[in-house]
């Protein structure tokens, strides 16, 4: 996304429209992604918008039904809420 530089509204949308569309996917599949931001959002090809994919899930994490709260903070610092750290 960063060798596209500026998005108009519309684009953006529709990349966040796929960005969501993902994270819905891992969520009905018991997924949570939890470092997601625009560095782990990419772009087959920089002039097309059609290809969006979520990446790095190292820090991803399955919700069982024994456990469903999520208590770490997990995530990259300089994207996490202050209250939360």
């Amino acid at each position: 996304m960063q060798k596209r530089g500026k998005f108009a509204e519309k684009d953006a949308a529709v990349v966040i429209k796929q960005v969501l569309s993902c994270i819905n996917f891992c969520h009905k599949n018991n997924i949570v992604h939890r470092d997601l931001k625009p560095e782990n959002i990419m772009l087959e090809d920089p002039k097309r918008l059609d290809n969006v994919k979520v990446i790095d899930f190292g820090t991803a994490a399955e919700i069982s039904s024994k456990n469903p709260i999520m208590n770490e903070i997990i995530g990259t610092p300089y994207y996490i809420a202050p209250e939360v750290l």
